[in-house]
Parts: structure tokens; C-alpha cells; sequence
């Protein structure tokens, strides 16, 4: 066999079984005679298998709980409390408890005092420390967003969104609408950015390049912390700064603004629209909030579906609590809240 890691199909290949037999032989499943799983065990360990890593890690108890982290960053937004409710909706369908975790940062440790089968962590970042404590605790996870390349391997799975897709398929509709001359992307300077907007941007401007067209982004400034709002509170956007973009955007006739932050596309519309000569800008969200901006037929707003987004990551980690060794990272689908 190659260096790469061997899996059931190998297995089943070189045993001309089915993956199905395989798995149910390794993991003590299902009708499968003694002869069968014992040529199967041989097999396995003379080709070298390893199971998967979350299998390995699960602990022989099981508490019927899974544990969830958030960045406190990004708490305000609604993308993320929806992405929550997906997940304690799919921990419901399971049986399970969920446990979210508030103060997980570099400072403090992983509280175990209710102990969980396993984790999500979402939005991870490069070395994110979250991951270090909860593999440490030898805690199977799976990741909202996708891990570092060198920090893969501590990971069982991932659900993630292609976002240089998202953008692509943006630029397309502005193109139908003959809107896309001079987009724009507005963001918003958060104290740490999440890693689903950095790649945002890097789409953004890899489809800038290579259209030909100039590569414009804009980054709105936050208040002072008044001590109440979380960090990505819409109230702590600087209302100065905002009339100040819409006036210097407005200039531009042909301009299309790219909001990446939720529910500003529909502040800054209503903005657009009360200084505006002729006719506002077109604005797309991304993503869209669905009680305002997906609301307003003149913005174009991108639909991460967040609900749908959690739910397949308890069931990603579900897979893997079961020993599912065929598990694979999942990419999310998207929409738009309109045609």
C-alpha cells in the first residue's frame, strides 16, 4: 500500500467485501460471522488501518451531552444564533444535551465539570487555542468553518462554506444586472476578524484580479466599548462613519456595495436612499439578515442558511462518536433569499 491512510474501502478491496461488512466487522455491528471479522481485523492490521481519530479518542462512557463554542466576538449576529439553534435542534433529534461554552479563551481552561461526548467549535482559527484544550482533554471534534492545515489531523470533520464560490456566484448576478462596474466591500473592523470574512475578502479581490476591474474595500470603524454591546453589536458602528461611506460611495453612480457584515446592507440602503439624487446603489449581503435585509427586495441577500449549517455539524460528530470511519468534511450550500 502508499504512505496515504489506509480506509475501509482498501479493505473491502482487498478482501472483495463491502465497505458496509467492513465497517460493521471492525465495529462489532450488525450480523457479520466470527470468520469474517476476525479475516477482517487481519486484514485491517496488516494493511496498516488506523481508525478514525474521533474513534479513538471517545471515551468508553457516554454523557449524552455535546459541547459548542462561539467567538464572543461575533455573538450579536444572527447567523451565528441560528447556526446555535440548528445545533441544539440537531442535538435534540439525538438525544443529546448541549452545553455552550462562553469563556473558552487563552486564559482558561476547558471546564469539564459537565462532561460532554464531544465538541463543535466554530469559526476556528489559525493555532486556535480552543482546539488545543479541547483535544488535550482528548475531546472528539468537529469544526464549523474549516481548522488550519496544522491543526486537520485533531479535527474528525468539518462543515465549511466555499465562500470564493459565494463571491463568484455574487459577481455573476451583478453582471446580469449590469451593476458590477465599480463593486465595493464594505466590512466592518472587528477586534478579530473571523476567518469565513477573511476569505471573503481574499475571493473578493482574486475575482477583482482577474475581471481586470479595481479592487476596493472599505472597513467601518467600531465605538468604544460602552461596556454592554457585544464586540459585533451593529450599535457600535460609528453613525458618523457610515453617513461619511454612503456620501463617498454615492459619488460613484456605477458602484455596487458588497456588505459583509449582517444587517448593515439595510442601514446603509436606507441611508443610500435619503441622500441619493438618482437611484440608490444596488447592495448585497452577505450574509443577509433574514428580519431585515432579506426583507427588502432591492438588496441581494446571501442565505448561509445557518439553521442547516449546525445541524450537519452534529451530525458530522454524531458519525464520528459512532466510529464512522467513511466520515468526510462536508461543504455547506448556500442560497439566495431571492432570485
Amino acid at each position: 500500500m502508499s504512505s496515504r491512510r489506509v480506509t475501509i474501502v482498501d479493505i473491502a478491496r482487498e478482501l472483495g467485501i463491502s465497505k458496509s461488512l467492513v465497517s460493521n466487522a471492525l465495529h462489532d455491528r450488525g450480523r457479520v460471522s466470527p470468520a469474517t471479522r476476525e479475516l477482517v481485523r487481519q486484514t485491517a492490521q496488516r494493511l496498516g488501518y488506523v481508525s478514525n481519530r474521533a474513534a479513538q479518542q471517545l471515551r468508553s462512557a457516554r454523557y449524552g451531552t455535546v459541547g459548542l463554542t462561539i467567538p464572543s466576538g461575533v455573538r450579536a449576529l444572527s447567523f451565528y444564533m441560528q447556526t446555535t439553534l440548528g445545533v441544539s435542534d440537531a442535538c435534540s433529534e439525538i438525544g443529546s444535551d448541549l452545553m455552550l461554552y462562553t469563556h473558552v479563551d487563552e486564559r482558561s481552561r476547558v471546564s469539564l465539570n459537565v462532561p460532554i461526548d464531544g465538541a463543535i467549535v466554530c469559526d476556528p482559527q489559525p493555532d486556535d487555542h480552543r482546539i488545543h484544550q479541547f483535544t488535550e482533554a482528548r475531546i472528539p471534534l468537529v469544526t464549523i468553518g474549516d481548522p488550519s492545515d496544522a491543526q486537520r489531523e485533531r479535527v474528525a470533520a468539518s462543515v465549511s462554506i466555499d465562500f470564493s464560490a459565494v463571491v463568484a456566484e455574487v459577481f455573476r448576478r451583478l453582471d446580469d444586472s449590469s451593476e458590477s462596474t465599480h463593486p465595493v466591500l464594505v466590512v466592518v473592523d472587528l477586534p478579530t476578524m473571523p476567518v469565513w470574512l477573511q476569505e471573503v475578502e481574499q475571493a473578493f479581490a482574486r475575482e477583482c484580479r482577474e475581471r481586470g476591474i479595481p479592487e476596493r474595500e472599505v472597513r467601518l470603524p467600531l465605538q468604544a466599548d460602552d461596556g454592554f454591546s457585544s464586540p459585533a453589536s451593529p450599535r457600535r458602528i460609528e453613525t458618523s462613519a457610515l453617513r461619511a461611506l454612503v456620501a463617498d460611495l454615492g459619488e460613484d453612480t456605477q458602484s455596487s456595495w458588497i456588505v459583509a457584515y449582517q444587517g448593515l446592507a439595510s442601514t446603509l440602503l436606507s441611508l443610500a436612499t435619503e441622500t441619493a439624487s438618482g437611484q440608490p446603489p444596488r447592495i448585497v449581503a452577505v450574509p443577509g439578515d433574514p428580519m431585515s435585509d432579506a426583507l427588502d427586495s432591492r438588496i441581494l441577500s446571501v442565505d448561509f442558511r445557518a439553521h442547516d449549517y449546525g445541524a450537519t455539524a452534529v451530525r458530522l460528530l454524531h458519525k464520528a462518536l459512532a466510529g464512522d470511519d467513511e466520515i468526510r468534511n462536508e461543504v455547506h450550500r448556500t442560497s439566495f433569499y431571492r432570485a
